[in-house]
């Protein structure tokens, strides 16, 4: 079947992805015949044959992140506090970007526990869970754009990703 694009890189999250890997992928495009580097994070839920997705980040400027993410990851543009904090002054100058167009997206993964990790545990004495314990991080992308290509081998992808809310949020109406 033939991979769905989207360009919400918020759609990352409504994946529910486990796991991702980070690569260095060229393309070339035929009408300009130019190769352009690509950031891609290769992520699954342990079948990549099955369901797998491509996140492709284009014209990257600034990465700041580790090769392999495990699950609790949250995909989001970056909040205009945090743009600030990346592009001081000085550094737009010591980059040599010259305009906003230039700086692209700021685009921000959150690895850390998920909200049900924060609750107590009977397991460790009423104490928040070993994955609530660890320091949240916040990493981020700098590219002119991403595009997230959806690989899935069923039918049909809008259903399946309906069938994995509902597992990930048992109880909760679909909104229409």
């Amino acid at each position: 079947m033939e991979p769905k694009m989207f360009t919400d890189v918020e759609m990352v999250n409504r994946l529910h992805l486990s796991h991702y890997r980070l690569d260095m992928k060229r393309e070339t495009t035929p009408q300009l015949q130019r190769i352009k580097d690509l950031v891609v994070f290769s992520g699954d839920r342990g079948e990549p044959e099955y369901y797998r997705a491509e996140i492709r980040f284009k014209t990257v400027i600034y990465l700041n992140c580790p090769f392999q993410l495990f699950s609790n990851v949250h995909w989001r543009i970056a909040r205009p506090d945090e743009n600030r904090t990346i592009f001081p002054a000085n550094t737009i100058f010591e980059l040599g970007i010259k305009s906003a167009r230039q700086r692209g997206q700021v685009y921000c993964l959150e690895v850390g526990a998920s909200f049900h990790d924060h609750e107590p545990s009977p397991d460790t004495g009423g104490e928040p869970s070993f994955l609530a314990q660890q320091a949240h991080r916040t990493f981020f992308i700098i590219a002119c754009s991403v595009e997230i290509f959806v690989h899935y081998q069923g039918s049909d992808l809008d259903e399946y990703l309906k069938q994995l809310r509902h597992e990930a949020f048992p109880g909760q109406m679909e909104r229409s």
